[in-house]
């Protein structure tokens, strides 16, 4: 599996003419701009946004199951590019050149993810938990201390 910053200096020669897909277990993965090409032909896939230590920037991606490739590309030619990656080149009324600008701004957009999912032992935590801003905000407005927690 290509490293992150591997992955993102080849992201830089990505000119928006190309989606570059990732092997990682059984998806494929596509970043910062694959990953705004893909949802900008293919599908308005769910985006990911973290932030990478190694590399000191915030990083996004979007993923499929390999299964479904053939599903996303359809027609489109798709190569093997090796290192477990695949290319999935555009037609030429998809291509549209990379814009920074419009990309910075969709980045800016996507949704943040924590790198490790909370452990809730019950329900009622789990419920508490995710309500706790509506709940603190509530009992701030009244003026109260609140009673969960």
């Amino acid at each position: 599996m290509a490293q992150i910053k591997d992955i993102l200096q080849e992201e830089q020669k990505n000119d928006g003419s190309f989606i570059r897909l990732y092997a990682e277990g059984i998806f494929y993965k596509a970043y910062e701009r694959s990953a705004w090409t893909a949802c900008r032909v293919l599908h308005p896939f769910m985006v990911k946004k973290r932030a990478v230590r190694k590399v000191g920037q915030e990083v996004v991606s979007i993923g499929f199951p390999k299964t479904s490739l053939q599903k996303w590309a359809g027609s489109r030619r798709v190569e093997d590019v090796g290192d477990e990656a695949v290319l999935i080149y555009l037609s030429k009324e998809e291509f549209v050149l990379f814009d920074e600008k419009e990309f910075e701004e969709w980045k800016a957009g996507a949704v943040w993810i924590a790198d490790r999912k909370p452990h809730f032992t019950t329900i009622q935590q789990c419920l508490y938990e995710s309500l706790r801003p509506v709940y603190e905000t509530c009992a701030e407005m009244q003026g109260i201390r609140p009673v969960c927690g």
